[in-house]
């Protein structure tokens, strides 16, 4: 791993100017950008000290006391140097100064990501009621939901 390299890049929260770039990163990973903007106030970018640039993103979606975890990616060209570890405990300490106690997430390729950081499997048919209230619930329906104590 290039720590060098990694040292490079680091979390800040995301400002609404951000926004276009953050949602043409989910685009070009065949990610959905429905419902960012309304929670936009609730995500982090990955920046480039370099370029300035957005390489990174993942957010929450607030319910109450529980949160969805939303949009972990990192550009292409910089997966495997450890960014997607570093974006998701920037994003799991931010849920816990919102005083959430679990997230919640829908995968369709990270399972095993998300295990190697204590995330569990649940049934869809065993969702919280809260997490109903998301378009993501909705569009990933097939997905692997998953869940996180904090």
């Amino acid at each position: 791993m290039d720590l060098d390299k990694i040292a490079r890049f680091y979390p800040r929260k995301a400002r609404m100017d951000d926004l276009k770039e953050a949602s043409d990163l989910l685009i070009k990973h065949d990610l959905p950008v429905d419902g960012i903007e309304d929670n936009f106030d609730n995500f982090l970018v990955l920046i480039s000290n370099n370029t300035g640039e957005i390489l990174g993103l993942v957010g929450i979606e607030k319910y109450d006391q529980i949160g969805l975890l939303r949009s972990l990616v990192i550009e292409k060209g910089f997966q495997g140097l450890g960014l997607g570890k570093k974006m998701l405990i920037a994003i799991e300490k931010y849920a816990k100064e919102l005083g959430l106690i679990s997230l919640f997430l829908f995968t369709d390729t990270a399972e095993k990501f998300f295990e190697k950081h204590n995330y569990s499997k649940l049934s869809i048919e065993n969702a919280d009621e809260r997490l109903k209230q998301s378009v993501e619930f909705t569009i990933c329906s097939s997905a692997i939901l998953m869940k996180k104590s904090l």
